[in-house]
């Protein structure tokens, strides 16, 4: 299987699955959690595998959705609902506890 977004290795029976999409943080995509499906189907009938380990390329596991893509359906989403998706009418964010 030809992969666009993943990094894949198998050694000692452990698969290495690698986001692969430094240029956006390792956002994901539609695209890319169909490959990431695809993959661990594809694994979970490799009888040379027992571990998958998920994990991202570079320095970053993942930025999440990519906003490039949730910026439309986020318009679309806006604009029907005052509220928006979640039901927020304010400004909010999340943060990372240490």
């Amino acid at each position: 299987m030809e992969l666009k977004y993943l990094l894949c290795s198998i050694e000692e029976r452990v698969a290495l699955v690698r986001l692969n999409r430094p240029d956006k943080g390792n956002a994901l995509s539609p695209e890319v959690l169909q490959e990431v499906g695809d993959v661990f189907l594809d694994l979970a009938r490799n009888e040379d595998v027992s571990v998958v380990v998920l994990t991202g390329s570079d320095r970053i596991f993942s930025a999440g959705f990519d906003l490039e893509i949730v910026k439309p359906w986020a318009r679309r989403t806006a604009r029907s609902s005052p509220r928006s998706f979640i039901g927020l009418t304010a400004p909010s964010c999340s943060a990372r506890s240490q």
